[in-house]
């Protein structure tokens, strides 16, 4: 989707989102796109690339909040598969760009992110809020079934790694996994420190 009509696609939101207009190329946008489609609820917010003020890192690409979900971070990687040369270990992606190679850890970068939001809002709320925070990693220009027949059937696949075909219904798993662990935060169970989801 081009800009413009993502644009005004946004708009037509029938949720609350801020910063769209900062969705730079047409995978970040598909995402975001992906997640205003699935939303009919103005209390959900989705913000593209929100900053912090205390902090001096890139923000997130992408940030689903809602009460039923708790708050999702996004990081997209709009790149396709042959751009990936090479996977290092603990989950450093070697990508091709048009100045070189170089290696990026997604899963680091969205974390330290979600550390930052989490921080903030602790700071707002201390012990008010029980609210499920969790990150992912969206590659939205490739297959599942690519990724695993280029890197074999042992490819790195972690449950917060998600592919071209989970975009649509996204916000309908942010919202089911959210759920599922608020239940499970009112019978005591709700691992509150553990920051990844297996769906």
């Amino acid at each position: 989707m081009d800009r413009q009509k993502f644009l005004q696609f946004a708009s037509q939101a029938r949720c609350r989102t801020y910063g769209c207009e900062d969705a730079s190329n047409d995978a970040h946008r598909a995402v975001l796109a992906a997640l205003i489609r699935g939303v009919e609820n103005p209390e959900i917010g989705i913000l593209c690339e929100p900053s912090l003020v205390r902090n001096t890192t890139r923000p997130p690409d992408v940030v689903f909040l809602c009460p039923i979900a708790g708050l999702h971070v996004v990081e997209v990687k709009g790149v396709g598969l042959d751009d990936i040369q090479g996977l290092d270990p603990g989950g450093q992606f070697v990508i091709q760009y048009s100045g070189g190679a170089r290696s990026r850890n997604p899963f680091a970068q969205v974390r330290n992110a979600l550390f930052d939001v989490k921080d903030a809002v602790q700071r707002m709320y201390a012990n008010e809020l029980t609210l499920p925070f969790r990150y992912w990693v969206i590659l939205p220009r490739i297959r599942r079934q690519d990724w695993k027949a280029k890197w074999g059937p042992e490819a790195p696949c972690p449950p917060e790694l998600l592919f071209a075909e989970d975009l649509p219904g996204l916000a309908d798993r942010f919202q089911k996994l959210g759920q599922r662990l608020l239940n499970g935060a009112a019978l005591g169970c709700w691992p509150g420190d553990q920051l990844t989801a297996v769906w």
